[in-house]
């Protein structure tokens, strides 16, 4: 038992498993719930007895899950982005509101020409591709995080990795 405590005792491990633990169960989450509201609106369920049950689990799984996975992507950003913080957190915020607003307008435009069952799955579909820029995005962090030395950072080990591991930020943000 000690052995596994000092093997888990790295600080890259630690960071590295808060990381994909959470990143894969809570984009799951989030996954399930868009699945599960899709199934609710499509035209197996509607008008029946578990139309409204699945629409509303769909919901809560969808809600659990986002406010879960912003907490591993604030995370994400403040420790591969310490030096430029402030411009870290409007990058993923702005895409995060631009992710909203599109979400807003391409989704009234689906469900308008092609039904309201469509719109639902095609947001189940950009739910899954999340899912695997968040695989993506937690392998790229073991990599870096194996790469660094967590506590002694600087700009001249990071930049090198950095450049990439934004747009997977990004990415995974962009639910």
């Amino acid at each position: 038992m000690h052995e596994i405590i000092t093997a888990l005792n790295k600080p890259w491990i630690n960071i590295t498993i808060f990381v994909s633990v959470g990143s894969i169960l809570f984009t799951a989450i989030t996954f399930l719930g868009s699945f599960s509201f899709a199934l609710g609106t499509s035209h197996w369920f509607r008008r029946t007895e578990a139309m409204f049950p699945l629409m509303m689990t769909g919901r809560f799984l969808l809600g659990a899950g986002v406010i879960a996975v912003r907490i591993v992507q604030d995370r994400v950003v403040t420790f591969w982005f310490r030096d430029r913080l402030e411009f870290a957190w409007g990058v993923t915020v702005s895409t995060f509101r631009i992710g909203t607003v599109l979400n807003f307008l391409i989704s009234a435009n689906i469900a308008f020409h092609y039904g309201l069952d469509v719109a639902t799955w095609v947001a189940a579909a950009v739910s899954a591709l999340g899912f695997v820029s968040s695989i993506v995005l937690v392998g790229l962090d073991i990599y870096g995080s194996k790469k660094v030395d967590v506590y002694a950072i600087n700009d001249t080990t990071k930049k090198k990795f950095v450049s990439t591991y934004v747009w997977y930020v990004i990415l995974s943000n962009s639910r």
